[in-house]
């Protein structure tokens, strides 16, 4: 019964972050990348990266005087000014440390454990850990998970698998999974947002009692994109302790979620940054800030664009992470990835398409009657869709995205366009 229940939590957490329909209306998804030195020799539009984030700005501007089809109002493009940029190809990591037994695999699992619930294994309810070889499937053969943990003898003949601890009711929340042993996903609950939602968890019309994230069942008060007008960043709001502004509670995150997900082995060019954040009451005029968290590599952000992961572990294909703080010193809980990323650079490029071009590609790719605002504009990293599922790469490439609202469904859709072949990808989005 509480692997079941373990089983809809990850449901919720993972799958239910954002689902995406997409389109494909290019010839851009084919599962290779051309080489860079094709790209750039084969189009006369280009310009360097550093001219081209010297004059984004201006092309913004412009566009809002010329274009018909897409409205932009107070925004600001985001566009780094980095040397290059790459096709990436992502890899399997296999498991962390490469540790290649349970008995081993364990003691890290539980040390980080510890440390994303801030309590030691003496505190925890052995009772609510499983793992991937202890749950409903086989606890037949212990009495008990400590029964199993001290099993040094079979653990060390055993692969290592994944780790869970969850205690919940309806009143109380605890919840904390090293998602895979590669580390690269894991999530914890510490249960303060859960607790103070409780009476509208209990009120939901949906049955919603023991939804984990605010979003499910609490209003949302406010949206702010971290790379818009910074004015708006100064916004303070009530957390459980007292007041917080928005740029606070972002540069805290940033530091706290990379100082308590260090893992040996990461790579440096990679940082969690946070992209939106959303503001939720969770009672009484207190609220929470949830935190829509990205990887940045190589200083471009990745573009979250599809609802599934592969397997076993998520690579390019997914980065959607997700925090909440209720208190001034403290992230309540964070679902997603680590700075743990295998990965190689390929086709390294100086020069993309300038944003006026881009805009220039999407305007002609329209429909007649078609008319979006547009929220924001980014250079960033995006995941090339491939022709089959089971695969042991991932590939991304350099793209900008438009992220609108459809003025006639009122539905968000993102326009990706390739900054190297000008290929067009659209997704629509439910979150």
């Amino acid at each position: 019964m509480k692997r079941n229940l373990l089983y809809c939590i990850l449901l919720i957490l993972v799958l239910g972050i954002g689902i995406f329909y997409f389109y494909r209306n290019s010839e851009q998804r084919q599962g290779k990348i051309k080489s860079g030195k094709e790209r750039i020799e084969q189009s006369s539009d280009v310009r360097s990266i550093s001219e081209v984030s010297k004059n984004a700005k201006k092309d913004l501007e412009n566009a809002k005087k010329t274009s018909k089809k897409l409205k932009f109002d107070d925004i600001t493009p985001y566009c780094p000014d980095v040397d290059s940029v790459f096709d990436l190809r992502a890899y399997d990591r296999g498991c962390y440390k490469d540790i290649d037994n349970e008995k081993e695999m364990l003691k890290e699992e539980i040390s980080f454990i510890e440390r994303m619930l801030g309590k030691k294994w003496s505190e925890l309810d052995k009772a609510d850990m499983e793992s991937g070889y202890f749950n409903i499937a086989n606890k037949g053969k212990y009495k008990s998970f400590q029964e199993f943990f001290e099993d040094d003898e079979e653990n060390e003949k055993r692969e290592p698998e994944w780790l869970a601890y969850m205690n919940q009711t309806e009143e109380k929340m605890e919840y904390a999974e090293i998602t895979h042993p590669s580390f690269d996903t894991v999530a914890y609950v510490r249960g303060k947002c859960y607790e103070l939602a409780y009476e509208k968890r209990m009120s939901d019309e949906d049955g919603n009692t023991m939804r984990t994230q605010p979003r499910f069942v609490c209003d949302l008060v406010a949206e702010y994109y971290v790379y818009g007008d910074e004015s708006k960043l100064e916004d303070k709001w009530k957390l459980l302790d007292g007041e917080l502004s928005v740029k606070e509670g972002i540069e805290f995150t940033e530091k706290y979620l990379d100082e308590l997900l260090t893992l040996d082995g990461e790579n440096e060019d990679v940082k969690l940054k946070v992209a939106y954040v959303k503001v939720y009451e969770l009672k009484d005029g207190v609220y929470t800030f949830r935190y829509k968290i990205r990887r940045e590599i190589g200083g471009l952000l990745c573009q979250s664009v599809d609802n599934g992961a592969s397997i076993p572990v998520m690579n390019m294909n997914y980065d959607m992470n997700d925090a909440y703080q209720v208190e001034k010193n403290s992230i309540d809980m964070y679902d997603g990835m680590t700075k743990l990323l295998n990965y190689e650079k390929l086709n390294e490029s100086s020069k993309i398409l300038p944003l006026a071009k881009a805009i220039d590609l999407l305007e002609e790719n329209l429909g007649d009657n078609s008319t979006y605002e547009v929220q924001s504009v980014e250079l960033g990293y995006l995941n090339l869709w491939k022709d089959y599922m089971i695969q042991d790469q991932e590939d991304a490439t350099a793209c900008w995205c438009f992220r609108c609202i459809n003025e006639q469904d009122k539905m968000i859709t993102e326009f990706y366009v390739n900054a190297l072949t000008g290929g067009i990808e659209t997704y629509v989005r439910h979150d």
